[in-house]
């Protein structure tokens, strides 16, 4: 079980938000940034994957140890960063498209942790 917080939208209804690491950010990065809408971190990610590609490039033409270092340390952190702060940016773009925490839930998944707030909604007096 996870823990999920779903927030709903007037118009648009729930979305679920799971907390802690995101394995799909982890494996696929800008991508991932791309198809949950984050423009801005998307286009920041795919210039640091450019960059880095670049410098590990420059560190086996000149045979450089310490560049060879730090482009590893740097790719390290390029795929462990939006692991760890991914569902935190889809809460704060979702909060600054005017969704609103309903609540936090423990569920099996997304679906599950909206079906679950939708219906505590619906039984409340």
């Amino acid at each position: 079980m996870k823990t999920f917080k779903v927030y709903e939208h007037e118009f648009y209804g729930y979305e679920a938000v799971k907390q802690g690491f995101s394995w799909p950010a982890l494996f696929f990065g800008f991508i991932w940034a791309m198809v949950k809408k984050l423009w801005k971190i998307s286009a920041a990610l795919f210039l640091v994957f450019i960059i880095l590609n670049l410098l590990s490039t420059v560190a086996r033409e000149t045979h450089s140890l310490l560049l060879s270092l730090l482009t590893t340390a740097g790719y390290l952190l390029y795929w462990l960063f939006p692991a760890l702060q991914g569902n935190l940016w889809r809460e704060q773009q979702l909060e600054d498209n005017g969704y609103r925490l309903v609540k936090t839930v423990v569920a099996s998944n997304p679906v599950q942790a909206v079906i679950q707030v939708s219906d505590d909604e619906l039984h409340q007096p």
